[in-house]
């Protein structure tokens, strides 16, 4: 019976595991002291020792957790080519994060309260670890997603514009065609800069065109203009003519 050999992990392994529990840790522990001075504030107690307190419980835990999973339940399953669950970005690393939250909850709270309760303690904070695990691969699965589309756009724009370069180049003539065969004519095609124009140009019309049409104020060519001036001038000599009659008027009443 064949027995299974397990394979030592690499140097490239060891630093980039080590790296991710150092940024882990640190990360936690940042997130733990932010999270103990917001509680401090809110509870009106001292902010600042309630979020050491906080950070450092939070740091030896992420610090645990994370050296758990990098140092021994990752590498034994390379080694043992087992992958559960890591075929689906969205269920990728979920086992083996909730085994190490499992046994690293378990230790520390051991070590903080004893045994009694330190399963029940480890059984929550595996929970919680597995559930932080989905959303981060949620969120990274969103940015590769973001990613691929913001490419995909600039490869479409890229396809469009060469697209454009090329049938903007003159064909030259050809003198084997007939004179009485008719030319097709190649529809031209505009840029997204062009359309972004013609679109915006277009809104702007419309909305000056609704504004002309309920503002008080119309516009008038010449012919209303020279008419409206006519009328105008129309009553001022009324005005000018009744005005002269009253002084008329006036001279005859003055008059011994």
């Amino acid at each position: 019976m064949a027995s299974t050999r397990l394979e030592p992990p690499t140097l490239e392994t060891l630093r980039a595991a080590s790296v991710q529990v150092v940024v882990g840790s640190v990360a936690f522990a940042g997130l733990g002291g932010l999270a103990g001075s917001t509680i401090g504030v809110v509870r009106n107690v001292p902010a600042i020792p309630l979020a050491f307190a906080t950070s450092l419980n939070t740091g030896v835990f992420a610090f645990t957790f994370f050296s758990f999973r990098e140092y021994l339940v990752h590498p034994l399953f390379t080694s043992l080519h087992f992958h559960p669950l890591d075929e689906s970005p969205h269920t990728r690393n979920l086992v083996s994060t909730s085994l190490a939250g499992l046994s690293a909850g378990t230790l520390v709270s051991y070590f903080a309260r004893g045994s009694r309760g330190a399963g029940r303690s480890g059984a929550t904070l595996a929970l919680g670890c597995t559930v932080v695990q989905s959303i981060v691969n949620e969120a990274d699965l969103l940015r590769i997603k973001t990613l691929a589309w913001s490419e995909e756009r600039q490869r479409i724009l890229a396809d469009i514009d060469a697209g454009i370069a090329t049938e903007s180049v003159e064909t030259p003539p050809s003198y084997t065609r007939s004179i009485s065969s008719p030319v097709p004519s190649v529809p031209s095609r505009e840029t997204f800069s062009e359309r972004s124009d013609r679109l915006i140009g277009g809104g702007v019309g419309w909305f000056k065109d609704a504004l002309a049409r309920v503002s008080p104020v119309k516009k008038m060519d010449d012919a209303e203009y020279k008419e409206k001036l006519s009328q105008r001038l129309e009553v001022i000599e009324r005005e000018k003519a009744e005005l002269a009659m009253e002084l008329e008027k006036l001279e005859v009443m003055r008059r011994p």
